[in-house]
């Protein structure tokens, strides 16, 4: 059977000081996944806890509003085979 590392560690702390502070420690150690759950944010937390998560969200919010902004625009007259004139015609007044 092989030896295991440390699995999970659990922290009660007094203030949101002492909690980044044993953050940034476990992070200095070499621990990857850590997770903090607590009532309120806590500025600066997030970047010790995910380091360099932010812009591969970003990136991938601003592909997809690209995408749904190009496909809004050119179903109607691709998918239906429809010509932009023809959108663009007001129905004949009677």
């Amino acid at each position: 059977m092989s030896e295991r590392g440390l699995y999970g560690l659990i922290g009660s702390f007094a203030s949101p000081e002492k909690l980044a502070d044993a953050a940034r420690q476990l992070r200095s150690l070499g621990f990857r996944q850590i997770e903090a759950y607590n009532p309120y944010p806590i500025d600066g937390l997030d970047e010790l806890l995910h380091p360099g998560r932010r812009i591969g969200l970003l990136l991938v919010i601003a592909l997809g509003a690209l995408f749904g902004a190009v496909w809004g625009y050119f179903y109607p007259i691709l998918g239906r085979g429809a010509e932009l004139s023809d959108q663009c015609r007001l129905p004949p007044s009677q």
